[in-house]
């Protein structure tokens, strides 16, 4: 008989971004016990939890082995969400979430820039852009450290009527600003756990590498008399 081993969960979907009425495939799999129960929740953005059966088209369990499970749940989207999967074992329980998005944009978080290799000295433009029907604010990182406005760049934040962006702009791009940017989003719909009324931030990342070149020397034309 297998041993009793901690409960794990994990949860994904079968894309992140969908229109109203897509199908959209969750699966939870449970590992760690030979008698697992499973639930599912949801949340909308407003924080409401219910049921997650009450929302499904269909359902399937897949045991895999003698202590993995895998639960699969099909369901119309018709508003943005977080999905609750919770695995309980004998003496463990363990929660995972995942969140799914009702959008019309092709992707809920995105960073724009003009290219991917600016020559140092250059003015330098990108920005971190979420659906602001579900991200309330955005922020750039580098090497984990918030970037803010000084002396050398400008950082500010832009409304539209479907994204919340913010912009961060180099007056004077140098070689030192090489290195992996990340856009920070995030969500409207704070997750509290049930067990410790903690309240878990979901946050979207999204990184791009910049890598600042030397700028040539420039060409000087002498004229020989």
């Amino acid at each position: 008989k297998p041993e009793l081993e901690e409960v794990h969960a994990t949860v994904s979907a079968n894309k992140q971004n969908f229109k109203k009425g897509e199908e959209v495939v969750v699966t939870c799999r449970c590992n760690g016990s030979s008698h697992i129960t499973f639930d599912w929740r949801y949340m909308n953005q407003k924080g409401k939890i219910s049921n997650g059966t009450k929302v499904l088209t269909s359902e399937s369990i897949h045991r895999i082995s003698d202590t993995e499970t895998e639960f699969e749940a099909h369901y119309k989207i018709l508003e943005s969400s977080i999905i609750i999967c919770e695995c309980q074992g004998i003496k463990d329980y363990a929660t995972s979430i995942v969140s799914v998005y009702l959008t019309e944009l092709n992707d809920p978080v995105e960073i724009f820039a003009p290219i991917d290799q600016p020559l140092e000295q250059e003015s330098f433009e990108m920005i971190c852009a979420a659906d602001s029907a579900n991200f309330s604010e955005t922020a750039w990182y580098k090497d984990n450290v918030l970037l803010e406005a000084d002396n050398t760049k400008t950082v500010y934040t832009n409304l539209s009527n479907n994204s919340v962006m913010r912009v961060l702009k180099f007056n004077w791009i140098t070689k030192n600003d090489t290195g992996m940017y990340e856009c920070q989003a995030l969500e409207k719909s704070p997750f509290f756990s049930d067990s410790d009324e903690v309240k878990m931030v979901n946050i979207q990342r999204v990184v791009k590498y910049i890598d600042v070149g030397e700028r040539p020397p420039e060409n000087i034309n002498e004229e020989i008399s």
